[in-house]
């Protein structure tokens, strides 16, 4: 069984964090669900399949939201 590193939480993940759906993402987005499925499937948002379902670490959602907002100043300047 081999482990990715890229599979591996956030640093300061808590073992039993809250999860987010997708749909939930998409609210915060204000994207439909569909879009947030899609950025998922295109490994756009590093979120993960639990059955059926998308689901992200929120400490891995506000992360990644952080360098979404990073990059944005970034190419702004």
């Amino acid at each position: 069984m081999s482990t990715s590193t890229s599979a591996l939480p956030a640093a300061n993940a808590q073992p039993f964090e809250s999860l987010l759906s997708s749909e939930e993402v998409a609210k915060v987005l204000c994207v439909s669900h569909g879009h947030v499925k899609a950025m998922a499937r295109e490994r756009k948002i590093p979120m993960f399949k639990s059955g059926l379902r998308w689901r992200i670490r929120q400490s891995t959602f506000t992360q990644w939201i952080a360098e979404q907002e990073a990059a944005a100043i970034q190419k702004g300047s």
